[in-house]
């Protein structure tokens, strides 16, 4: 079984460390899971930790107790930084399509095209071009923005 971080082709990896549970709940598309308590444990990396060191792949961590565990393991020589910010507020900003429960399956190329068809209809534009955004100014440099950041953080449908 292959997990999201060894399939991801970015320079980083999304780690929620909340409990277990609220994991399972919900946590953002693409995060790995990562067991806080295990920093107590000096010499002992997860299948996730050794994979980011090997890559050199920068972890970005949110949850409870997020910054203290940013701190370990940037003492311990991990690229890691800190995702202010709780799941709820994440959710304000991208309600549809941030955060997933465990197990959920999106198809993002039907979502994309469903988008497009109601800003279509709407008349509003979302650009994929970062010139054409800049010369329409910073209303839409920031729906620009926004949508690097998706394409970015959200799995693509690769057909597998």
């Amino acid at each position: 079984m292959s997990t999201s971080y060894e399939r991801l082709d970015h320079d980083f990896i999304i780690v929620d460390v909340n409990e277990p549970t609220d994991y399972a709940k919900e946590h953002v598309i693409t995060a790995e899971h990562y067991n806080r308590y295990l920093l107590s444990r000096n010499h002992f990396e997860t299948p996730l930790l050794s994979s980011a060191r090997l890559k050199d792949q920068t972890l970005v961590i949110y949850g409870q107790a997020a910054g203290m565990v940013t701190a370990t393991l940037h003492q311990r020589g991990f690229k890691a930084v800190y995702l202010t910010g709780s799941i709820a507020l994440y959710k304000t900003f991208y309600p549809k399509g941030l955060t997933s429960k465990t197990g959920s399956v999106f198809d993002i190329s039907a979502l994309e095209e469903a988008l497009q068809r109601k800003m279509k209809d709407s008349g509003e534009l979302i650009s994929a071009d970062k010139e054409e955004a800049d010369l329409l100014g910073e209303v839409f440099q920031k729906v620009y923005n926004k949508k690097t950041f998706d394409d970015t953080i959200l799995p693509k449908n690769d057909g597998g």
